[in-house]
């Protein structure tokens, strides 16, 4: 009997988690649920019309350039978790059995780059990659390359790198 009132216990939620599941299912699930009534309206003249109708999913579908940029970003998603995989494993299980004392150093040194934006961090890639960039100009002054490459800025090459990053 007794563990049938634990049971019981544990399946009320606590008080303080209401809120949380209110603001949940006002700014996560309703509007995907906005999105997903919006997605069977047709466009007209630059309006969206109301009415249920499954031509954007048969466009989506048919379409070549929808289908390719779909593969294009899975393709991007598969790769970036993989490279990912490469060097976010050791690098954890490094913290995790040999980091020591300088454990919270190092784990706060990985993590200070998430509190900045987005837009922030692709300016920062932006400095590196760029023509005049900090990358070019290295390689240009200790002469690896005669003229700055062009193709780091606005190729796949650094879409994954800041993906990744």
């Amino acid at each position: 009997m007794a563990s049938l009132d634990e049971g019981q216990r544990f399946c009320k939620a606590p008080w303080f988690m209401y809120p949380v599941a209110l603001f949940i299912l006002i700014f996560a699930i309703c509007p995907l649920i906005v999105l997903l009534i919006y997605s069977f309206y047709t466009v007209e003249n630059f309006r969206i019309t109301p009415g249920f109708s499954l031509k954007n999913y048969q466009e989506a579908l048919t379409s070549g350039l929808f289908i390719s940029l779909t593969i294009k970003a899975l393709v991007f998603a598969l790769a970036t978790c993989i490279i990912t995989l490469i060097f976010a494993y050791p690098t954890a299980q490094f913290l995790a059995w040999r980091s020591g004392r300088w454990k919270n150093l190092m784990l706060m040194g990985l993590l200070i780059p998430l509190y900045t934006g987005d837009l922030i961090r692709v300016y920062a890639w932006r400095i590196i990659l760029g023509i005049k960039g900090v990358l070019n100009t290295l390689l240009l002054e200790i002469g690896v390359i005669a003229e700055p490459i062009e193709v780091l800025l606005f190729s796949n090459l650094s879409v994954m790198i800041s993906i990744i990053y």
